[in-house]
């Protein structure tokens, strides 16, 4: 066999296939067609029972409740219920008001559909309906805290902070409107909300910042969200030239904080010459600034270590802390107590984010929010936390156990830190 053209042996003369129609007619009928399909479009659109008015009205959740009217040809066979037709109306009226979500849930005209959220978030959320307010309850109640619950297995890992974080202490709340606050790197922190600070800039507001080592973007986007804010921020180094400099809006002090129940300072943010007299007690410094019976709406901690031996002091001072963020510094044997003191205390944990730029996950962002105790009823009837003697005994015995491994493993963060040059 030779070289043969296929084209040449199947295909007629002219290069037409036999049986084909030509191009012109093709052309014709889709022509035709195509008239058609119009023609009856336009007799569907003009001829249809289905009000255009009820496309166009159709409620926020995009499902048209259609009822059957009934056997009569001369009745629509598809209508809207007057039920359904009241709900649009209030729909209409109201979501600019604010009195209904947007995703088209309906409150009653007093707002009383939101009342569970407002009173159980001490009037910081105003907008969320009590069905999803519910379901937040839920999902927290539901939020295991831990991989094992046993105490001998949540001590595990104590000289391993990055294992021991993975293992423990999950968000178990969701803010819809969380943002950062600050520079893509270290320093910023995450919010709640913020822009709630700025909704009524006659009320009053009140910011916290421990330590900040010269660095006032975070504090900085605060007072850029809500330049309202009375923002205080605290630090034993002399950086108040910086804070001047860089947020003049801002007070600076210059001292830091220590523990009121504890003389065991050795957990205090290291500052090297400074005396014992520039750390004071929580309680000293509320009394001395004249905020007693306040709320602090942002109370931003990151003092090395600190964080451990102050806790407590947070929580009994006299003033309601509404925002937790705060950087907890390796997992000493004390951390589940800080965790669980807090989630007691009221407090929800709405994100987790590990230091990896600076400590290699064994320092991680915490930030939580204060709640009424209603709010946890069910979380701590399925999951409540038991402080036993002897738990406390456990945390005693490992208290050892931890230094040794700490310093076997080489994770001494304030050695690491000194021999990165960082510190």
């Amino acid at each position: 066999f030779g070289a043969t053209d296929n084209t040449k042996m199947y295909a007629p003369k002219n290069n037409k296939m036999k049986g084909s129609w030509p191009q012109s007619s093709k052309r014709v009928w889709f022509l035709v067609v195509l008239s058609f399909l119009t023609v009856m479009n336009i007799g569907f659109s003009r001829f249809s029972t289905f009000p255009k008015e009820a496309i166009e009205a159709a409620p926020a959740t995009n499902q048209a409740v259609l009822v059957d009217s009934g056997q009569s040809r001369n009745q629509k066979p598809w209508r809207r219920s007057e039920q359904q037709q009241q709900d649009e109306g209030f729909l209409a009226a109201n979501l600019r008001t604010g009195l209904v979500s947007g995703n088209g849930s309906k409150g009653d005209k007093d707002g009383d559909d939101f009342a569970l959220a407002d009173h159980e978030s001490y009037g910081f959320f105003q907008d969320i309906p009590s069905r999803e307010w519910k379901l937040k309850q839920e999902i927290s109640a539901q939020t295991p805290h831990h991989l094992d619950a046993q105490f001998d297995k949540v001590a595990r890992f104590f000289w391993r902070p990055k294992s021991w974080y993975q293992n423990n202490w999950e968000p178990d709340f969701s803010c819809s409107f969380e943002r950062f606050v600050g520079p893509i790197r270290d320093g910023h922190k995450w919010v709640c909300d913020p822009h709630r600070l700025a909704a009524d800039p006659n009320k009053p507001c009140l910011i916290y910042s421990f330590g900040s080592n010269g660095n006032t973007d975070f504090e900085g986007g605060i007072h850029a969200i809500a330049p309202h804010c009375d923002i205080h921020i605290f630090d034993p180094g002399s950086f108040g030239y910086r804070v001047k400099r860089n947020l003049p809006n801002a007070t600076y002090h210059q001292y830091g904080l220590k523990p009121s129940y504890s003389t065991d300072l050795s957990l205090l943010e290291s500052k090297e010459g400074l005396p014992p007299g520039q750390f004071k007690t929580f309680t000293e410094i509320i009394k001395e600034l004249g905020h007693q019976d306040r709320t602090v709406d942002i109370f931003k901690i990151d003092i090395e270590k600190g964080e451990w031996t102050t806790f407590r002091d947070w929580l009994n001072s006299g003033v309601n802390l509404r925002q937790i963020l705060v950087e907890v510094h390796m997992s000493p044997p004390i951390a589940n107590d800080f965790f669980a003191t807090l989630h007691q205390a009221g407090y929800v944990m709405f994100h987790k984010e590990p230091n990896s730029q600076f400590a290699s996950g064994n320092c991680v962002e915490f930030a939580f929010l204060k709640l009424r105790p209603s709010f946890f009823e069910a979380s701590w009837e399925h999951q409540r936390v038991e402080h036993s003697k002897e738990a406390l005994q456990h945390a005693a015995d490992n208290q050892l156990e931890y230094e040794e491994n700490h310093q076997k493993k080489d994770f001494d963060y304030g050695r690491e830190m000194k021999a990165t040059g960082i510190v």
